[in-house]
């Protein structure tokens, strides 16, 4: 049964039309985030951004959007470390495009 609803949730994340990314929040040995590492991403995600997830998948944000620092990070870690959910929009400028973004934490740490 537990095989059954992670092959159900896969297909499902696997078909979306949006673009989905689990990121990993990374902390300095202070308890302070830095940077995050990108776990995993939909084939939409790539589709959206022209990201190949292949080179991405467990990269820093800062080496994959080859940024200084990473983009979003105050969001992403009041997400994880809350587990309130917000979205928002933007223009990325690493991209060159409009996103909207919509941040969730499935535990702690971690926000997608």
């Amino acid at each position: 049964m537990l095989q059954d609803i992670e092959t159900s949730f896969r297909n499902l994340l696997n078909n979306m039309l949006e673009g989905v990314a689990l990121h990993e929040v990374i902390y300095n040995g202070k308890g302070k985030a830095i940077n995050y590492r990108i776990l995993s991403v939909n084939p939409a995600f790539q589709t959206h951004t022209g990201l190949n997830s292949e080179i991405i998948r467990g990269k820093l944000a800062t080496e994959a959007f080859n940024t200084e620092s990473p983009p979003y990070l105050d969001i992403y870690v009041q997400t994880a470390e809350s587990g309130q959910p917000t979205s928002f929009e933007t223009y990325f400028q690493p991209l060159e495009k409009h996103v909207k973004i919509s941040v969730s934490s499935p535990k702690k740490t971690h926000s997608s």
